[in-house]
Formats: C-alpha cells, sequence, structure tokens
C-alpha cells in the first residue's frame, strides 16, 4: 500500500523519476469514513512531496498526480486483496 510512511516515498518516488508513466495503481483501504479519493489526497499533501511540488507548482502537481495516481478500493488482510471483481 502507499498510505503508510514507506509507500509515500516510493510513490514520490515514481513520480519525480518516471514522470512519463502512463498511470500508478495505488491499493487504497478506506477507513474513518474517508473515501480512496480523500484519503490520496492527504497522502499528496504530506512533506514527502514537496520536491515535486517545487518542479511543478502547486497546481501542476495537483493535475499531474490526478492523471496518474490511480487508487483502487482494497486491503492488504483480505483475500484477494479485499478488491472487487471489477478492479481486479
Amino acid at each position: 500500500g502507499c498510505t503508510g510512511f514507506v509507500g509515500k516515498v516510493m510513490l514520490e518516488k515514481c513520480l519525480r523519476s518516471f514522470p512519463d508513466i502512463g498511470c500508478i495503481f495505488m491499493l487504497v483501504r478506506e477507513k474513518r469514513n474517508k473515501t480512496k479519493n480523500q484519503r490520496i489526497r492527504e497522502i499528496l499533501e504530506s512533506q514527502c512531496f514537496n520536491r515535486l511540488k517545487e518542479i511543478y507548482g502547486e497546481d501542476d502537481f495537483k493535475r499531474f498526480a490526478s492523471e496518474k495516481v490511480i487508487p483502487v478500493n482494497g486491503d492488504l488482510i483480505i483475500e484477494g486483496l479485499g478488491m472487487s471483481e471489477g478492479d481486479r
């Protein structure tokens, strides 16, 4: 998952090192009444993305990230990653 510390760092590294990548599918577990999209927005506000925000500018980074990062509902501890048949 990309919601933890290591996951955020890996996501930032992928976005920075491979800006031409088509998209990155992120497995995200909804929790605390937050949707997968809300959680992704919170993740992208993390300080580890500051370098990308400096490179692209705040608004362009948001646009760039929204085109590249595709959240998928799931849970690592559930069989089949807790993904719906459609998402698989």
